[in-house]
């Protein structure tokens, strides 16, 4: 894989919630990428070609996991900023 294509891919995968990037320091979460709206996880998927077996219900179902984890972290952020 080009180091181009690699570059893109890994951005995807950040800003579709699949690997966000965050950080916890003394109890503190902090999401380091903040994605205010989360792209399909198709974009990531699609230009990879092990992926391809995965079909609408399954690309379905992992959005929806990956939209609930990313929300969940959302909340420790809230929650740990809050006991400051």
């Amino acid at each position: 894989m080009a180091p181009e294509k690699a570059i893109q891919i890994g951005r995807l995968a950040v800003e579709c919630g699949f690997f966000p990037l965050y950080e916890v320091e003394n109890g503190r979460y902090n999401i380091t990428v903040e994605t205010p709206e989360l792209r399909p996880i198709r974009e990531y998927v699609e230009p990879q070609g092990r992926f391809k077996h995965l079909g609408p219900e399954s690309l379905k179902s992992i959005e929806e996991r990956i939209q609930r984890e990313y929300r969940r972290l959302e909340a420790k952020v809230r929650m740990t900023r809050e006991e400051v």
